[in-house]
């Protein structure tokens, strides 16, 4: 069942005082180390990844990172940062880690005598404008520029889907979880104009659910990260989603790039107006959901890119192709973001998803 439109609370969109950096003593950092998607995404915004001395191996980017990659999936040792003597830290801990491992980082790092700002993470729009102006604060650049044309983009998305109905939709992540209520996907899903089923089903945060649960939901979209490595066909034959709209209905599933959609960074607009667009037949432009075989590669070897989407280019690491097979570049390991854009009569439709590079069979 599709629920009927309602406003967006646009008292989400608190401005927070920025936060506070610790400097070197010229002023300036040498380096900053961060360690989140939407920090990394924030210093890239402002033209300052060259300021950047590591990112989260985790990172999904659009071209190789000049700063080296720290940590494991979500885990940064207080050694592994120690050891590159960056001015600053800028520590955002992510909603699926807790507890000692964050502890013991912040506690080594400081003992080091190294800048450290925790940063917030909570679900709410303000999270976004801290997160910017810490970047900025880190490097003497003005940050309001571009938290106002976010507040705009998410103002003007939301005057167009006022009147439209808001679909039910699924936020499928890896291990068998989704996400609930007090999640950055929550937030997400509201500003793409959509409910989310995990909300029906009475979950909070990160949870399991049932495949009984799923259909008692009224879901029509299933939306899931691309670090699931699996394809819509895949997800709508799935025996959760027996005797719902998903079943045996791969167009009602979206396979997408996590950076942006799973948490609330920069480029929060731009995630939910993709999201908005693939989810509403009444925006314009055509419903984008590409698919790659394989989702991990090596550099040098081919890809095949699907797009079910007229008009359609694909570009990977600065190279834009045709859809179909295209050959990953010589580029070192890592999460790299492929972006499909797509054109009809009623305007241009874009998508992101991910692809992972591992080892190389360049010559």
């Amino acid at each position: 069942m599709v629920a009927a439109a309602r406003p967006l609370a646009f008292a989400l969109l608190v401005v927070l005082t920025p936060v506070a950096g610790c400097m070197g003593d010229t002023g300036e950092p040498e380096g900053v180390i961060v360690t989140s998607q939407p920090l990394v995404d924030a210093f890239h915004e402002l033209d300052r990844a060259d300021q950047l001395a590591g990112v989260p191996d985790w990172a999904i980017v659009d071209e190789p990172p000049a700063a080296d990659r720290v940590g494991r999936p979500f885990v940064i040792e207080a050694e592994e940062v120690v050891r590159r003597e960056p001015a600053l830290v800028l520590d955002q801990p992510h909603p699926l880690v807790t507890g000692p491992s964050r502890e013991a980082m912040a506690t080594g790092v400081q003992q080091a005598g190294i800048g450290y700002e925790k940063l917030p993470s909570e679900p709410a729009l303000g999270t976004v404008e801290a997160t910017l102006a810490a970047a900025g604060e880190a490097t003497g650049t003005d940050h309001t520029d571009a938290w106002q044309q976010i507040r705009s983009d998410l103002a003007d998305l939301n005057e167009t889907l006022a009147d439209q109905p808001r679909p039910s939709a699924l936020f499928l992540f890896p291990a068998g979880l989704v996400a609930g209520t007090d999640t950055d996907v929550d937030l997400i899903l509201e500003l793409a104009g959509m409910e989310n089923a995990a909300r029906e089903a009475g979950l909070t945060g990160y949870a399991q659910i049932t495949d009984e649960a799923v259909q008692r939901t009224d879901v029509d979209l299933v939306i899931a990260t691309a670090t699931m490595h699996t394809t819509p066909e895949e997800i709508a034959g799935r025996p959760m989603f027996a005797d719902t709209a998903i079943e045996d209905s791969p167009e009602r599933v979206l396979v997408v790039d996590p950076s942006r959609t799973t948490r609330l960074g920069p480029h929060v607009a731009e995630a939910a107006s993709q999201l908005a667009a693939w989810s509403h037949e009444e925006m314009p432009g055509p419903r984008v959901s590409p698919t790659l075989d394989p989702y991990e590669v090596h550099a040098c070897e081919p890809v095949d890119v699907d797009v079910d989407a007229p008009n359609a280019t694909v570009t990977l690491l600065g190279e834009t192709h045709d859809p179909g097979t295209v050959t990953v570049p010589d580029v070192a390991e890592g999460h790299y973001r492929l972006t499909v854009e797509a054109r009809d009569d009623t305007g241009t439709a874009t998508t992101t998803t991910m692809l992972t590079v591992e080892g190389s069979d360049c010559a």
